[in-house]
């Protein structure tokens, strides 16, 4: 069954459009969710905990690169096995949802 070029690179297109549409959106609502929450907001701590919880889905998926996440270890910890890392990646996991729960309240406002 002969497939033409053009064709795959059409369909290619479609499906990356809608792919984007999918992960733009919601982006954008949580974006200016984190605006207002930040116009609203006058306190330093709050403002600084508040643009944390912002990058932290950022900081995230950063630390399951490699690269990055080697980085992190210890220049003597680096040949051992990986449970210093992945004990990096529960901490951060941990702290940066309960930062959201802490600012839950802050950020629906």
């Amino acid at each position: 069954f002969y497939f033409p070029m053009w064709t795959f690179k059409l369909f290619l297109g479609i499906a990356s459009s809608c792919l984007g549409a999918l992960i733009v959106f919601p982006s954008l609502n949580f974006t200016r969710i984190h605006f207002e929450a930040l116009k609203t907001t006058k306190s330093f701590l709050v403002r600084s905990l508040l643009n944390i919880s912002f990058i932290s889905p950022l900081i995230c998926v950063s630390l399951w690169l490699k690269a990055t996440g080697r980085n992190l270890l210890p220049s003597g910890a680096q040949e051992e096995d990986n449970s210093l890392l992945s004990l990096y990646k529960i901490i951060a996991i941990f702290t940066f949802s309960f930062i959201r729960f802490v600012l839950f309240g802050t950020i629906i406002q």
